[in-house]
């Protein structure tokens, strides 16, 4: 399904086995942004061009499967290195066998992510590094559209911190102080996450950082996550905000 969000930005959806998964396509006057790529069960690169045919960029917000697996269909896509050794795992035969029960593609590894602004045309987008989910983690600010698109670095169900790979509380806090900061001087008014429909408003951000600072200080209860799945540790719940983290 696609669905335009707002002005040349489209939001197409793939489900999973880690449920609905959401990537989105920018369009400026010279060429397109396409952040993650989904599973890549389905033929993503078909779904853009019946939006653009202009070149299109991928940025890879990290590395997990349900964000790069459709980036075997693209040539010119780009992730943080930081993450390269979960790409690499993820986007291994064996792993994608177990998970998806489907045949291995051919996948080449990604360039490094720019961190800068990119122009596509009347259109300018900065790419900063927000380490959280996992440390090579990145968001997309889209000056234009007054709009952030944070992959699973922000979700408006629960954020995980819990997985082996992700980074601590403290450096998370950094990472949303950091996010905020950038948002103010944009004027950011909206953001869009890797999965759930929801449109989060700016104030979300403003939770997890008290919430982070209440797990810091020890000033809230955190019982043991219950859930038996990959993400492990405790929970932590203030207004908006739900961190499943590790000690």
């Amino acid at each position: 399904m696609i669905d335009k969000i707002y002005r040349d930005t489209y939001r197409i959806n793939e489900w999973g086995s880690f449920g609905n998964v959401k990537t989105y396509l920018l369009v400026g006057k010279e060429k397109a942004l396409l952040i993650d790529t989904g599973y890549g069960k389905t033929d993503l690169a078909k779904k853009v061009k019946l939006i653009t045919e202009k070149p299109v960029m991928v940025v890879l917000t990290h590395g997990h499967i349900d964000h790069v697996g459709g980036s075997f269909r693209f040539k010119d896509v780009h992730l943080k290195r930081e993450d390269l050794k979960i790409w690499m795992h993820h986007t291994d035969p064996s792993f994608m066998n177990e998970y998806f029960k489907t045949a291995p593609h051919h996948y080449q590894n990604p360039s490094d992510v720019p961190l800068t602004t990119i122009d596509l045309g009347q259109r300018s987008v900065e790419i900063i590094a927000t380490p959280g989910h996992t440390k090579g983690s990145i968001s997309i600010i889209d000056k234009q559209g007054k709009t952030a698109f944070v992959g699973d670095f922000i979700n408006p169900l629960d954020t995980w911190l819990g997985l082996e790979e992700s980074i601590s509380v403290e450096e998370y806090h950094e990472s949303l102080k950091y996010l905020q900061e950038i948002m103010k001087v944009e004027g950011i008014t909206k953001i869009y996450s890797g999965h759930n429909f929801v449109k989060m408003s700016p104030k979300i951000v403003e939770d997890y950082i008290i919430l982070c600072e209440k797990i810091i200080h020890r000033e809230i209860k955190t019982p043991k996550y219950k859930d038996k799945g990959i993400c492990k540790g405790y929970v932590a719940r203030y207004k908006r905000a739900k961190l499943i983290y590790k000690r």
